[in-house]
């Protein structure tokens, strides 16, 4: 038996399914969220964009976000701005 049955085979490491975040053109968007403190800022700012929606209905959406790097703020923008659409 020669040294290449003392091998073992490399398994390939399981791939991990990230989202992509939407990249939202909105002037000053990237600096919006620089001055919110919290949830609740992120959603008045969201309920002055979105005057069809309540608190109520805005909560859940925030919630429903995945957290990317450490936070929900960039990813809060692009759906709010996809919630102005609809």
């Amino acid at each position: 038996m020669g040294q290449a049955d003392n091998q073992s085979v490399a398994t390939p490491e399981p791939r991990v399914e990230l989202p992509i975040v939407p990249q939202v053109a909105v002037s000053g968007a990237a600096q919006v969220y620089r001055s919110w403190r919290s949830p609740s800022d992120a959603n008045l700012w969201a309920e002055q964009r979105l005057p069809h929606l309540s608190l109520e209905q805005i909560q859940p959406e925030f919630d429903a976000l995945e957290v990317t790097h450490g936070k929900k703020a960039p990813a809060w923008v692009a759906r709010v701005q996809e919630l102005k659409q609809v």
